[in-house]
């Protein structure tokens, strides 16, 4: 799955479509930006700005079932590392958290 299919697992509302599509967000979620992309050296703004819409998918998930299925595969695990990152600016590859102050603050309150 590729950064622009993220919408073919939602509905209308922007939440998740059914359980079968929450295992390949989170093995999107663990892999982005994948090997071998472009994605790899995104700016620390974009990748911020990126995980913080992943995040607001799953944040307007009303399914439980959803919710426990992307706990039980290891999602929250990924979404408190994106919060250490964040929190600790450690954002991206290059540059600093004050290039993507806004983003980043952002990211932190989805996660919260």
């Amino acid at each position: 799955m590729k950064l622009n299919e993220i919408a073919t697992i939602l509905n209308k509302d922007g939440n998740l479509l059914n359980m079968g599509v929450v295992e390949h967000l989170v093995q999107f979620m663990l892999n982005y930006p994948q090997e071998g992309t472009s994605d790899k050296k995104l700016a620390p703004d974009v990748m911020v700005a990126r995980r913080s819409m992943l995040a607001k998918v799953i944040a307007a998930t009303e399914n439980a079932k959803c919710f426990n299925q992307f706990a039980h595969l290891g999602g929250l695990c990924l979404l408190d590392d994106w919060l250490q990152k964040a929190h600790k600016g450690k954002i991206g590859e290059v540059g600093s958290p004050k290039e993507c102050d806004k983003g980043v603050e952002d990211l932190l309150l989805t996660l919260l």
